[in-house]
């Protein structure tokens, strides 16, 4: 009787508050990676778009111009390594090879051997077809009535939106010797002068090589440009408009700390955690295990950084538009498991305020790959509900990009010397802008994940 009144006594114990076994919880860190691919798209169709308009006339005074280095990089990069025949157009009009190599020449510019042209740069982006595409348009950008949002507006109701995912826009910037008339379209007016003149401190003037493509097919094809002409490339700028490839693996935490929280507030621990028969045991070294003592009750700060390498060319991250997407598990006594908190707590509104990540910024130049992007982490032991050990994944996401400084520099509205300033693009600045809130607008609709960071916290 007295044997059996003690196994019930077991019995009851191992299925009540306290667990005779101990939970264990393998703890890892593996964001989803990111989909890559070192092949080009097949089939592909390329098309070589080149604007045929007088406005294009002074690229070509000079046989050696970067504007013609440029074109004879484009035919022979693309047409040597696709596998497919490129088409080529001027201004819309299908033209064979020979004649688009007219295009080194002012004969195709000034109404001699091709009628003279002003077709709308947004009328050269053809619709999407049955197989992948990459369109290169040659321009100066020279918009009718400077109206860019035209030109934006085509790009986003054909390739850069969410039925389209893996398509990007890339504009390739490049300072050209030019000698001949430079035409700023206005709303009312064509304003016109002569380039270079007697006040001009910078005598180049930029025109803009388009891309539109997949981005794994535009990536490639500026690797294979930069193999064969170096020298073009680092003279110029390049600006990859993707929602969808900022980073190139997404970044993690490490156990390495700079700075440690003091021992009485927070202690790193190794690679497992074991409280009230439960025990974590970290898999990899990306995450980090925090040992809180119940004496611990002011917020924690931990500065900390991890290395931010992102897409080659991509127009960079606005880090001021990071935000967490976090989940969290936590201990359930009665099923001796791990639970998400929204499962096993009644309300877990405190608990998501226990960690706060904050204080985003890069400390390396832009262009500088990897960057170190510092944060601080801030715990807040008055925010568990009890003690136990917690686990948090976040899922760090980006909405927004990061203006580049030439946008300004190059446009035509800001920051010229004289009224007659060829080296500027008229509204150079909005046009990328619009691009840059087309691509904002789709990360905001869809967050792409650039990071993961992962925390175990045994709260005593």
């Amino acid at each position: 009787m007295v044997r059996a009144r003690w196994l019930v006594i077991t019995i009851v114990t191992c299925l009540g508050i306290v667990s005779c076994n101990t939970a264990e919880k393998p703890f890892s860190c593996i964001p989803t990676p990111i989909e890559k691919t070192d092949t080009r798209s097949t089939p592909l169709g390329i098309s070589i778009q080149v604007d045929g308009s007088s406005s294009m006339l002074g690229y070509v005074s000079d046989a050696g111009s970067l504007y013609v280095q440029t074109l004879k990089l484009l035919d022979e990069t693309l047409s040597l390594v696709s596998k497919t025949p490129v088409q080529y157009y001027r201004s819309g009009n299908a033209l064979t090879r020979s004649d688009f190599r007219k295009a080194q020449l002012p004969t195709f510019y000034n109404g001699t051997d091709f009628p003279d042209v002003s077709a709308p740069i947004q009328n050269l982006i053809v619709e999407p077809g049955t197989k992948n595409s990459l369109q290169v348009i040659v321009t100066d950008l020279d918009q009718a009535s400077g109206d860019v949002t035209l030109l934006t507006r085509k790009i986003q109701e054909t390739y850069l939106n969410s039925k389209h995912p893996e398509y990007a826009v890339a504009i390739w910037a490049i300072q050209s010797e030019f000698e001949g008339t430079v035409y700023v379209q206005e709303q009312n007016r064509i304003k016109k002068f002569p380039f270079p003149n007697e006040k001009s401190s910078n005598k180049f003037r930029p025109f803009y090589v388009v891309f539109i493509g997949r981005h794994n097919d535009i990536t490639q094809y500026f690797a294979s440009l930069q193999e064969r002409q170096e020298n073009i490339l680092a003279n110029s700028k390049i600006a990859i408009f993707s929602p969808n490839h900022l980073v190139k693996e997404p970044f993690l935490l490490d156990r390495e700390i700079e700075e440690k929280p003091a021992e009485e507030k927070a202690v790193l621990g190794e690679w497992n955690l074991s409280l009230n028969g439960f025990r974590v045991q970290a898999k990899d070294q990306n995450n980090q295990l925090w040992k809180i003592p119940q004496t611990s009750t002011d917020a924690i700060e931990i500065s900390d950084s991890v290395s931010l390498d992102t897409s080659e060319h991509t127009v960079a991250i606005d880090v001021r538009s990071i935000e967490p997407l976090q989940s969290i598990e936590v201990p359930n006594k009665f099923s001796n498991t791990f639970q998400n908190s929204k499962e096993v707590l009644k309300d877990d509104s405190n608990l998501q305020k226990a960690i706060k990540i904050s204080k985003w910024n890069l400390d390396s130049p832009a262009g500088q790959a990897p960057r170190k992007l510092n944060f601080v982490t801030t715990i807040h032991p008055d925010k568990f509900p009890e003690p136990g050990i917690y686990l948090f994944t976040i899922d760090l996401v980006a909405k927004n990009l990061q203006e580049q400084p030439w946008w300004e520099e190059w446009n035509w509205q800001i920051g010229r010397d004289n009224q007659q300033d060829g080296s500027k693009t008229n509204n150079l600045l909005p046009f990328l802008r619009g691009l840059k809130t087309i691509t904002a607008n789709l990360m905001a609709e869809n967050p792409p994940k650039i990071g993961r960071f992962c925390y175990a916290i045994e709260k005593n």
